[in-house]
């Protein structure tokens, strides 16, 4: 039997791109908050209220959404999710490593998430941080929401034995450059064959490459805010510079220094 409320929740969803009205957008510059209360994303989020109000706070700041408005947090900008109430829904998207997430939150365990391909997403979320202003960013939001709609959707969840150890490890310390693969598998408190399929069948890649491909996300938008390259490779968790460009030349085919300053 179909929960109604799952139906409603699914039918808001399909109605996101033109609920839209507003996006705000929160600048994220901080370092990681080394075990505070607030949260630190590597990557860029976006919240939109559905239904109800969905409060957002950050250091100093909070913001109510009503249905249809939205917040856009550039990477690294910290904040938390306040608890919502009866008859609130929201819509949180983000990025995996291997492919965009998202899901639909509501209280009393009301929610669903999914994953569907990174691209064209992840170019369409850099175009709304780069807006040029309130309604630019407003329609970039949007396209975004309606590439989201058209794509096929995969569950996904934490919830195999051992996975969210090493996930909650990989987001708790993005920054840390003593970050290893052995921390990851000794969370998990499987084998390491184990831990590997585990990870692997969530995340889309192996723990390793996901440790990298975080930091290069962030590294990536330092640079594009015109931060140096020994900053962005510092701030991303990289334990030297030289071992962020072999990253970064893996992966783009070019320096870092083409994107960013020296």
């Amino acid at each position: 039997m179909i929960d109604p409320r799952q139906r409603h929740a699914l039918a808001r969803f399909d109605q996101a791109p033109g609920l839209l009205s507003a996006v705000e957008l929160w600048g994220g510059d901080n370092e990681p908050p080394g075990g505070s209360e607030w949260g630190f994303h590597m990557v860029p989020t976006l919240v939109m209220a559905l239904d109800g109000v969905v409060r957002i706070e950050g250091p100093g700041r909070r913001v109510d959404l009503g249905a249809g408005q939205a917040l856009l947090l550039e990477p690294t900008c910290l904040h938390r999710h306040a608890p919502l109430r009866p008859g609130c829904l929201s819509l949180a998207l983000g990025m995996l490593p291997a492919w965009c997430d998202f899901a639909l939150i509501g209280p009393e365990r009301l929610g669903w998430c999914a994953r569907l391909p990174l691209q064209p997403a992840s170019t369409l979320f850099e175009q709304a941080l780069l807006a040029a202003g309130a309604e630019e960013r407003r329609e970039r939001v949007r396209a975004l929401l309606v590439q989201v709609l058209a794509e096929p959707h995969h569950d996904l969840s934490f919830a195999a034995e051992g996975l969210w150890p090493m996930v909650r490890q990989l987001w708790s310390r993005p920054t840390d450059p003593t970050l290893t693969v052995d921390d990851l598998v000794r969370a998990s408190g499987l084998s390491r064959a184990q831990a590997y399929r585990r990870f692997r069948a969530s995340y889309g890649t192996t723990p390793a490459e996901a440790i990298t491909a975080t930091r290069l996300a962030l590294a990536r938008w330092l640079l594009l805010r015109g931060r140096g390259v020994a900053e962005a490779a510092r701030r991303a968790g990289f334990p030297s510079r030289a071992t962020f460009t072999r990253a970064w030349r893996r992966r783009f085919g070019a320096p870092p220094s083409e994107l960013g300053r020296e």
